[in-house]
């Protein structure tokens, strides 16, 4: 299974214009790089990507068999890619209730969404136990009308949202609400969901890392892996390979270069704007520190 390098310079890539540090890292100051991988070696489990889904499965795995030896071999530094290049927003399915319930049906959609608010929990806890401030903060996640369309869409919402348990389901948000949060006059209508945070990107993976890093985790930066071979279970970087029991592929979107993946997976971009601080206008405003803002529109180019 041939894979693209990741590259930081290279256009054609996913995320090409990804060479530059991304706002959170950098936020975060400067860590000491983990060496490079190189030379004939085998481990128990080999992990492909040294993002949120990399680190996390490693960690789980260190939990559940501590003597398990675990390898993640990271491209470049661990979060370097969309892990470290996102919102900071965390939520869950309960808000695709009415679409998760249409396609699963009831049962299953309320799996699903279960599952999610366990891994809401499983970060809560991780957050709550670092040594290291994920800036982590519970104040819900809350879906605005800005149009007349998005109007119907959210009444559509709160029509469908009956199968939700009480403990997730959202409450109406009427314009005096939204106004105080916001300082926007022009929206009327809003539905919040209690379950949602926000989280600092970079110092969660900077914590994911040290956690891993104590738990006995091998992690190699700088490693790009080019090959993996499902005959022999080995992943092979330009400077030697890795031979294990298992291969976890977490690698995001370059996992649509690999032939076997393309035909199943379509990589979605979002973008995020940061702007300057403002002080003075967020002191203006009664915005619940960690409150998750979007419109009810899921996207928009």
């Amino acid at each position: 299974m041939r894979l693209q390098p990741v590259s930081a310079s290279g256009s054609a890539a996913p995320g090409a214009d990804a060479g530059r540090s991304s706002w959170w890292l950098a936020d975060c100051g400067e860590d000491a790089a983990l060496p490079p991988f190189h030379g004939e070696d085998h481990a128990d489990v080999a992990i492909v990507g040294g993002g949120y889904t990399g680190l996390w499965t490693a960690l789980a795995l260190k939990e559940r068999e501590p003597e398990l030896d675990v390898v993640v071999l990271e491209a470049q530094t661990c979060g370097w890619a969309a892990s470290g290049r996102n919102g900071g927003s965390v939520n869950g399915y309960w808000s695709a209730w009415p679409k998760l319930s249409q396609l699963l049906g009831q049962d299953r959609a309320r799996v699903v969404a279960e599952l999610g608010s366990q891994a809401q929990s499983a970060l809560r806890e991780f957050a709550a136990a670092s040594a290291q401030d994920v800036q982590w903060h519970d104040d819900g996640f809350a879906v605005l009308a800005t149009s007349a369309v998005q109007e119907e869409a959210l009444r559509t919402l709160m029509r469908n949202c009956r199968g939700i348990p009480e403990t997730y389901r959202p409450r109406p948000m009427q314009a005096g609400e939204i106004r105080g949060i916001t300082g926007n006059s022009r929206i009327a209508h809003g539905a919040l969901f209690p379950e949602g945070a926000t989280v600092h990107p970079g110092h969660l993976v900077r914590a994911l890392t040290s956690a891993c890093l104590r738990a006995g985790v091998r992690i190699y930066e700088s490693s790009a892996v080019t090959d993996v071979d499902p005959a022999s279970t080995t992943a092979r970087t330009r400077a030697g390979s890795l031979r294990a029991g298992s291969i976890v592929l977490a690698t995001n979107a370059w996992l649509s270069s690999a032939r076997q993946a393309a035909k199943h997976t379509t990589n979605l971009s979002s973008h995020v704007t940061v702007t300057a601080p403002m002080p003075d206008l967020v002191s203006q405003l009664d915005w619940p520190r960690g409150l998750v803002l979007r419109d009810a529109r899921m996207f928009l180019h």
